[in-house]
């Protein structure tokens, strides 16, 4: 007769809790703040950006525009956290340890991307068109993490084998919004400044893309030396 091993199931009670908060988080913004919501998806469909009225009605109201941000932060947090854990990058992290990590580097992240799009705007003169840019980049980000949040719930709790789709299904659909904004974002400031394509997605890889994943890529190795 052969015994096996008693099989042990992973315990996902603190996924789920966390996964539950944030959306009540998500429930308690669309509560309170369900025009902002509301304008939210509707600015995003917007065929042009240019029109500060529309930009100025999210603008009105910081506090809803806070917590959306916080709400980026916190499901980019725990879907980078959640992926390091599943695919083993690092070996016996504590969940919560690598979701401060994560949430505290997407967070530092993005203020610097903004104070740098701030002061380069006023160097160069051209506050308007950093404004605009900053703003489609983190109504992009708002739009990401609403989308995305669905898809987390399948990943956090699906097999091995689901997983692999969901992981596939989540990466097009990050590069396809940010393919988005490329698109969007040129097409708005071209016509307050004279930049062409190419100089454009120059621009991106060298000051937004290569500086994150040089971060992502200090702060796994920090993680690693202090475990």
């Amino acid at each position: 007769m052969q015994i096996d091993d008693l099989r042990t199931p992973e315990n996902k009670d603190v996924l789920f809790y966390v996964l539950t908060g944030i959306l009540f988080f998500l429930g308690f913004i669309r509560l309170f703040f369900p025009k902002y919501v509301t304008n939210i998806f509707r600015l995003f469909f917007q065929t042009s950006f240019r029109q500060k009225h529309a930009r100025e009605q999210l603008f009105q109201d910081g506090l809803a525009s806070f917590l959306m941000n916080l709400f980026f932060i916190l499901v980019g947090g725990v879907f980078i956290a959640l992926a390091a854990l599943r695919n083993s990058w690092f070996q016996s992290v504590d969940f919560w340890l690598m979701l401060l990590y994560c949430c505290g580097l997407l967070a530092a992240i993005y203020i610097v991307k903004y104070l740098v799009l701030q002061f380069t705007g006023w160097v160069f003169n051209a506050k308007d068109a950093a404004s605009t840019y900053s703003f489609i980049v983190f109504l992009n980000n708002k739009m990401m993490a609403i989308l995305l949040l669905p898809l987390l719930l399948l990943y956090a709790f699906s097999s091995p084998d689901v997983n692999k789709v969901l992981i596939t299904i989540i990466t097009s659909l990050i590069i396809l919004m940010l393919l988005y904004r490329y698109i969007v974002s040129l097409s708005t400031i071209r016509g307050n400044l004279k930049v062409n394509a190419i100089h454009f997605f120059i621009y991106l890889c060298a000051v937004e893309i290569v500086p994150m994943l040089i971060i992502y890529k200090v702060l796994f190795n920090f993680v690693s030396e202090s475990i």
